[in-house]
């Protein structure tokens, strides 16, 4: 069996409109981790676009409990868990907190981050993280 990859999407429901705007009667094969968000099969079932999922790793929260890095003045968050394994130990106040994207601010949000703390790229990516800060703090 072969597998093209079509389009690349920053975001899944982006991706998901993508592709029942443009390949509503083909079947696509979705790689994702054990706790991905249902955006996008979703919205494949809905628009009845077959979708079957891969399970090709797990994300797991780490116990980082006994690090203290109440220090530092900004933090870069790359993702949900690392939010979930790391926000203890971090300072709440007085900081600035940078996300690669829309999702993993929201998980900011949830653990009491207060959102005017918190910024994030309107394209998620490590680049966009980058010029974010580098504008910032000129």
């Amino acid at each position: 069996m072969k597998y093209t990859v079509v389009r690349n999407e920053s975001y899944s429901k982006d991706l998901a409109k993508y592709l029942v705007d443009n390949f509503p009667n083909e079947s696509f094969s979705y790689l994702c981790n054990d706790n991905r968000l249902d955006i996008l099969p979703e919205m494949l079932k809905d628009a009845n676009v077959e979708c079957k999922e891969f399970i090709t790793y797990q994300s797991k929260i780490a116990d980082f409990s006994n690090l203290s890095i109440k220090e530092n003045d900004i933090y870069l968050w790359f993702s949900p868990m690392g939010v979930k394994s790391m926000v203890s130990s971090v300072s709440r106040d007085g900081v600035s907190h940078f996300a690669i994207g829309e999702t993993t601010a929201k998980e900011l949000i949830k653990e009491n981050i207060k959102s005017e703390q918190i910024s994030f790229p309107t394209i998620p990516s490590v680049d966009g993280m980058i010029e974010m800060i580098n504008n910032r703090y000129k």
